[in-house]
């Protein structure tokens, strides 16, 4: 189920002034799922089971309530308590229902539910609801422009996805079976690019910085990309495929990503990518080239002088 038809749940509910409302998800789900409004007319999203589920939910917008119903079975209700974040609550219940969607039975659709809200809760933890920073989000932009425009291309849909690595806080953004690539978005103009680590370029494995180029543009010119047109463009290209799709929205949520109407603020145009090969002569620095005392390092590599690694 697309996100926008989990949305709409909702919506089809003529809510009462006075009476809890809940409908079932009518899905091959194994879970007891509903969706529904209280008393209050704030959004519901309720999992009946015979298992009692250890959640915690530390968020001034979204409550977790874990109660024992007459036949004995639990009910976990999620619980929107700030109308104004009905997007981040809506695509928490549709990423635990999609998750959950292949479930062996109860106990291990339950247990899916408790690992996926640990992600979730890291991001509430993280304040501000989970909105990435405008460094992440324009990191976020190129690396999804290399997925789409190169990487979909040059090694398919499936294994572009599986290889995209970043999102699991690997010193590589993209790894194939036979190179690597490690994505660097710049504004235009820009004139180094930063290395965070002695592993970001380290491997006896030839692999390709590419610097993704962009600069500001509005929310009104017909050029602008963002994330959530970026975002949308590729679960359309994936709509064909459910576990490949479900697990490019993992890798998004554990980026931090979810679907934000603050986003469609932060837009950018796409200039160009260039590529640069990392052989063995290539100008870094690495735990193999340093002294064993240094542990950590951070450096800028001047794109004038990486010139002739530039590949064409």
């Amino acid at each position: 189920m697309m996100l926008t038809e989990f949305s709409d749940l909702w919506n089809k509910i003529e809510v009462g002034k006075i009476v809890s409302i809940q409908r079932r998800i009518d899905s091959l789900n194994p879970l007891n799922i509903f969706f529904g409004y209280d008393t209050l007319g704030f959004r519901e999203f309720i999992v009946v089971t015979e298992i009692s589920p250890h959640l915690q939910l530390n968020s001034a917008s979204i409550n977790i309530e874990i109660g024992i119903r007459k036949d004995e079975k639990f009910a976990v209700c999620f619980r929107l308590t700030d109308k104004h974040k009905e997007a981040v609550f809506v695509h928490l219940c549709w990423d635990l229902f999609e998750y959950t969607n292949d479930s062996s039975d109860d106990v291990d659709g339950i247990k899916k539910i408790q690992n996926r809200f640990r992600i979730w809760q890291k991001l509430f933890d993280e304040g501000n609801d989970g909105l990435l920073s405008i460094q992440a989000i324009k990191g976020l932009i190129g690396e999804l422009v290399f997925l789409k425009t190169y990487a979909f291309e040059d090694y398919g849909i499936e294994n572009a996805i599986k290889s995209w690595i970043g999102p699991h806080n690997a010193h590589k953004d993209y790894w194939f079976e036979s190179s690597w690539y490690e994505i660097k978005t710049i504004d235009s103009g820009t004139k180094d690019i930063t290395i965070s680590s002695l592993e970001q370029l380290a491997s006896d494995v030839i692999g390709f910085i590419v610097c993704v180029i962009v600069e500001k543009t509005s929310k009104t010119a017909t050029n602008r990309l963002n994330l959530p047109i970026i975002v949308d463009s590729i679960r359309t290209m994936l709509n064909d495929n459910e576990e490949i799709r479900l697990e490019f929205e993992s890798k998004l949520l554990e980026i931090g990503y979810f679907d934000r109407d603050e986003y469609y603020n932060f837009n950018f145009a796409y200039i160009e990518s260039k590529k640069y090969i990392v052989d063995k002569g290539f100008p870094k620095i690495t735990s193999s080239n340093v002294d064993n005392a240094i542990t950590e390092v951070k450096y800028k590599i001047s794109l004038a002088s990486i010139r002739n690694w530039l590949v064409e």
